[in-house]
């Protein structure tokens, strides 16, 4: 879009940029000091008034302050001359203070247990002291008149005690918090400050004063800064003592939207400020805290001053407004300065060397005319370096014109070159193209061949593998038949043995047969010896029964003998005859096994003939495949040969079809040429050399 704007509105856009860009940077600044100078002028306006007012107030608390202490060293110093003081000149030191102070509402001291004059029990109920007979002396101003009372007494930890206790233990005046007390039958807003009477560097008791809030709520109402602005009191423990609106007095100021942080530099007695909307305005405003200082205080009240931000920066604002007015009207002003000049000054002079421009363009091309140098400034040396451009362009047209004609010479005798060319290849690719042919015949017949061989050779192959096979089987036969002839002769060895065995337990029996017959003898004699001791037995009468009874008993193991021995001769009997027998059978056995063992080698000797065999024909036909594989090595060389040629032989037909292309590409080439020498011609003409 800007590249379509003319050389007048591109000035003017520029122009217009800078300015605002300057006058709004300009009116930011001012705007910034203006609000800075503001805000610095506004916190010392604030300050000073806060301090001011402070002062005023703190004026106020300080008289009340000076009442208490002049009345704790007043009975101090009574106390420590070493003759106690009277109470009732107590009592009027109290009320002459009162007298004199018509804002005091109360004026008082408390002592601690017989710390005036040791003698407490004797004053029991008398003026300016309590039941218990402690000077607790209080005047309160009412509407009947000033009444002297006795003051109320407070655990150490009761909070209501706090202005008795805290300066008994610190030391130092205390200005309490601001409470509502019944005074003369009306509720009043009171303060006390309270100073300890010390004795000897021991705090014994106080004196103090009431005052009322009445009093400062009045000086705070009268506070507002820039007309709008407000003022504040605030305790120590952040208690409102007095504030614009009513709802607000007797709150903390944290209910009121102030921060902790507030409430803790009010508590320390130091200066803060800040800008917030939660005020009595409702609405963003600027607020300054100040200490109000009191002698020998240790809990500071401090005096806050609120200023609307809008009357802060009501001035700022104010020159804000007229720097952007100066600077809308100064921009104005600018961009028509700059439209005079640039229409005067610089756009005339450029148009009158654009109509030259044009001429010469639009008119007969005319490359002798030149443009009229009136100026000496850049319109003037653009003229100037157009004038040199039009010489140089020139001599560029006339070398051009030269060269279109030596271009139109060169494209002819190019295309000539290139249709000879063109001829001769395409003789070329007819030549290639037979012998492309030719060459696929030898390549086809080379893959028949191969092919064959192919055949032959896994012919051959399988032929291997089953003699192969067969030696194998011959081989595990022949191992068969060794191990079964192992196997008889080994039979032949036990059979042997065996009948061996045979025999010999055939004379085992015989032995144990003539044994048996030996005790077959000895039972015969043990039952005849058995028979004599019976008899005589018998004879010896009733001495010999328990020999007739021994020899009955040995009678009987004879018979039993006699029993066993025949049957063992029945079974050696047995014995006897099948070890016979099985020798008889070994024998034949082992006859069998001997006639085995001649059919094995017989076996084994063939099965051996029968593999020396299978190895020859395993040999040969090792080396026919080993012929077949190199027969085939060969012709793969020759058909990779042959793959090779081919592919050789359409490299020279491609090569010889680019040729021919690039021919005709150059001939085309040429012709173009020809024709652009022929319009570089054409346009060269249209200029006047």
């Amino acid at each position: 879009m800007f590249s379509k704007l003319n050389i007048k509105a591109r000035l003017l856009l520029f122009v217009c940029l800078v300015t605002v860009v300057s006058f709004s940077v300009t009116v930011c600044v001012i705007s910034f000091k203006a609000f800075h100078s503001s805000r610095e002028e506004t916190l010392a306006y604030t300050r000073e008034m806060a301090y001011r007012h402070g002062g005023e107030v703190g004026a106020q608390i300080q008289t009340a302050a000076d009442a208490a202490r002049f009345m704790a060293e007043a009975m101090a110093g009574l106390a420590s001359d070493g003759t106690p003081p009277e109470r009732a000149r107590l009592n009027a030191l109290l009320k002459g203070v009162f007298d004199k102070n018509p804002d005091f509402w109360a004026v008082y001291t408390g002592w601690e247990k017989d710390a005036l004059d040791g003698r407490d029990a004797s004053f029991v109920d008398t003026p300016g002291s309590n039941g218990e007979g402690r000077y607790q002396a209080l005047w309160l101003r009412g509407v009947s008149g000033n009444t002297l009372s006795t003051l109320k007494t407070y655990a150490k930890d009761d909070p209501k005690g706090k202005w008795y206790w805290i300066p008994m233990t610190s030391g130092h005046v205390y200005v309490s918090e601001p409470n509502v007390y019944n005074v003369g039958g009306k509720d009043r807003m009171l303060v006390s400050i309270v100073a300890p009477i010390r004795v000897n560097g021991k705090s014994v008791g106080v004196c103090g004063v009431d005052y009322g809030m009445d009093r400062f709520a009045a000086m705070v109402g009268e506070i507002a800064p820039m007309g709008s602005g407000y003022a504040a009191l605030v305790s120590n423990e952040g208690k409102v003592a007095a504030y614009p609106s009513a709802e607000a007095v007797g709150k903390n100021i944290r209910e009121l939207g102030m921060g902790d942080k507030v409430a803790a530099a009010v508590a320390g007695g130091e200066e803060t400020r800040f800008v917030s909307s939660a005020n009595a305005l409702g609405k963003e405003a600027f607020t300054v805290f100040t200490p109000i200082a009191i002698d020998g205080c240790a809990t500071p009240w401090s005096l806050a001053v609120t200023v609307p931000m809008d009357k802060v920066l009501a001035g700022a604002r104010h020159i804000r407004n007229i720097s952007i007015l100066i600077g809308v009207v100064s921009v104005l002003a600018m961009v028509l300065v700059v439209h005079l000049l640039t229409g005067a000054m610089i756009l005339r002079p450029i148009h009158q060397v654009s109509e030259g421009m044009r001429d010469i363009a639009e008119g007969e091309a005319d490359l002798t005319k030149r443009l009229a140098i009136a100026r000496q400034d850049e319109i003037g040396h653009l003229a100037g370096w157009f004038n040199t451009f039009m010489g140089n362009l020139h001599g560029v047209i006339s070398d051009a014109s030269r060269s279109a004609r030596e271009v139109g010479k060169a494209s002819e005798t190019l295309s000539g070159i290139s249709g000879t060319l063109s001829e001769a290849t395409q003789e070329t690719e007819d030549r290639v193209a037979e012998v492309a042919d030719a060459a696929r015949t030898l390549s086809d017949n080379i893959d028949a061949v191969s092919a064959a061989m192919e055949q032959a050779s896994a012919n051959v192959n399988t032929v291997a593998t089953a003699t192969e096979e067969m030696t194998s089987t011959i081989t595990e036969v022949a191992g068969q038949a060794e191990s079964a002839r192992g196997v008889s002769e080994t039979a032949v060895r036990q059979s042997t043995g065996a009948s061996e065995k045979m025999g010999r337990l055939d004379v085992a029996a015989a032995d144990i047969g003539k044994v048996t017959e030996a005790i077959s003898e000895i039972s015969e004699q043990t039952n005849l010896l058995a028979l004599n001791a019976t008899i005589e037995a018998a004879r010896a009468g009733e001495a010999g029964k328990g020999f007739a009874v021994v020899a009955g008993e040995i009678k009987a193991l004879s018979n039993q003998t006699a029993d066993a021995t025949r049957e063992i001769r029945e079974r050696i009997a047995g014995i006897q005859q099948v070890a016979s027998e099985s020798v008889s059978e070994i024998k034949g056995v082992a006859g069998t096994i001997r006639q085995v063992d001649g059919i094995i080698a017989a076996i084994a000797t063939a099965v051996e003939e029968q593999s020396a065999a299978t190895g020859e024909i395993a040999r040969n036909i090792s080396q026919a495949a080993g012929g077949i594989g190199h027969v085939k090595d060969n012709l793969g060389e020759s058909a990779g040969l042959a793959s090779r040629i081919s592919g050789e032989i359409a490299d020279v037909n491609q090569a010889a079809g680019e040729i021919n292309r690039s021919s005709s590409e150059v001939q085309a080439s040429a012709g173009n040429l020809a024709g652009l020498s022929e319009g570089l011609g054409g346009l060269v003409v249209r200029f006047k050399l």
